[in-house]
């Protein structure tokens, strides 16, 4: 019995990290780091094929286009997946592992992902598209019609002053 005690005073003294939570800690430092590193990775892609200065351009039809661009996509998915993965890896830790998540808690968790790409697929998209439109409008309509007025009123006057 005096051992017992012993070891449970002994427990209640120091922190007794498992070997279990360390693993689960690495999981989570090397899920961030490949995410970290994918980062970088898109950057350089995104570099290499040229995308950043087709997606800053004030006139991306002059800008240069290739399919090539498109690879962009892949490491972009990537970093997605990457960056669900430590939300994951953090819950797995904070829980105790991700084998003590039960199926209610993964369930939402699948579904947020989902929800996000989704989510954030469309609303990129659709604000994409009314930019665009309202740029367009604005530039072309409004800027057409004043730029208009203004070479139709120098040329009257240039014709009255004749």
């Amino acid at each position: 019995m005096k051992v017992d005690e012993k070891i449970i005073d002994h427990q209640e003294k120091y922190i007794h990290i498992r070997w279990g939570d360390i693993g689960r800690f690495f999981a989570l430092l090397g899920s961030i780091s490949l995410a970290i590193a994918n980062f970088f990775l898109l950057h350089s892609i995104g570099n290499t094929y040229k995308v950043w200065e087709l997606l800053a351009a004030e006139d991306p039809q002059n800008a240069y286009q290739s399919f090539s661009q498109l690879i962009i996509i892949y490491p972009l998915i990537t970093e997605y997946i990457l960056i669900g993965l430590c939300f994951i890896s953090l819950i797995g830790l904070i829980k105790g592992g991700v084998n003590k998540l039960d199926n209610d808690d993964i369930e939402p968790l699948v579904y947020l992902l989902i929800f996000g790409i989704g989510t954030v697929l469309i609303s990129g998209l659709i604000t994409g598209i009314i930019n665009g439109l309202v740029e367009g409008i604005l530039c072309g309509l409004i800027g057409g019609l004043i730029v208009q007025m203004l070479l139709g009123i120098s040329f009257i006057i240039h014709l009255i002053t004749e």
